[in-house]
């Protein structure tokens, strides 16, 4: 118990501290061999009792293959596929797609460290999803990993938005993006690959992530001062409407350009002063911008400031 306080980070300002022995069923034991009825159960992970056999025997069957290789939907992985057809064979013959959907993070409420991030909160779990088409919008179908029961949802196309968003632990759908006429920059934490040479490309979270809105019309293309002159001194005339091109179908063209990531030899994010943008809406505007700083005066993040003009 005192290396538990000492050397463990608590989750709670009072935590349990029981020492667990072993689990049997639905019973956990302490080293006093005194059992406690389990309502939590891990998180879902032991739905179906501490020491099923036939659970710890598939684990240890897969253990032996491989573990954990890639996300869900990458690489073919049996286990995963196996379990989709078994529920797609026990489903009515219009349902032919299972998707396992993992929730991510909640939003973290730890304060980060000057110059720093802090994103994940707590681990939202797993879902069994269903999307079928229905009439002009769609029909979800959604559940436990584990139940043999499902909450079924219609959810709505409006021409006004790119997307709908739906969430699964509310069951409702919200708000996220305004309507497609009214952005065109998204200020974001953002998944994108990252090429790590000869490794190849990795999968990478980054905070202070910029898109566009392409689906809407927003084209976007970046300057270098070296090869295209000042910010200042640039003018409509001076736009290369083909260098918009790229931005037409990929909203990443601002991505984690416009700025120094930091961590070297303890370095902050900052500014990359030698680049700007030019932004092209689906009006037909254009404009010049250019990014100032990230931070407040207190070193905060996600306080940016940036400068733009409309080009004549």
């Amino acid at each position: 118990m005192n290396d538990f306080l000492k050397y463990q980070a608590q989750t709670s300002p009072y935590p349990l501290g029981m020492e667990v022995s072993h689990a049997i069923g639905s019973y956990i034991y302490d080293t006093n061999n005194k059992k406690y009825l389990d309502f939590v159960a891990g998180v879902s992970a032991c739905s179906l009792g501490h020491q099923n056999q036939r659970v710890n025997q598939a684990i240890k069957d897969q253990l032996d293959k491989y573990s954990h290789v890639m996300v869900y939907g990458e690489y073919s992985q049996s286990p995963a596929v196996q379990y989709c057809k078994l529920l797609v064979e026990n489903s009515p013959p219009e349902l032919n797609k299972v998707y396992l959907v993992n929730l991510g993070f909640a939003v973290s409420t730890t304060k980060p460290a000057t110059g720093s991030v802090s994103v994940d909160g707590d681990a939202r779990g797993w879902k069994k999803v269903r999307i079928l088409r229905s009439g002009n919008g769609y029909k979800i179908q959604y559940a436990e990993l584990a139940s043999k029961t499902f909450t079924e949802k219609t959810v709505s196309k409006d021409a006004d938005f790119n997307f709908t968003f739906f969430s699964l632990t509310s069951g409702n759908t919200v708000s996220v993006e305004p309507a497609k006429a009214k952005w065109d920059l998204n200020f974001t934490v953002f998944t994108n690959y990252l090429n790590m040479g000869p490794s190849g490309e990795v999968t990478y979270g980054y905070s202070d992530f910029i898109t566009t809105n392409s689906k809407g019309g927003t084209q976007v293309y970046q300057v270098l001062v070296s090869a295209g002159g000042s910010y200042a001194d640039f003018t409509k005339a001076k736009v290369v409407e083909d260098s918009f091109k790229p931005s037409i179908t990929d909203q990443r063209m601002i991505g984690a350009n416009w700025r120094n990531g930091g961590g070297q030899n303890g370095s902050l994010p900052s500014i990359r002063t030698d680049r700007f943008y030019v932004v092209k809406d689906a009006a037909g505007n254009y404009y010049k911008v250019k990014f100032l700083a990230m931070t407040n005066d207190a070193g905060e993040r996600g306080n940016i400031v940036l400068e733009y003009a409309i080009l004549k």
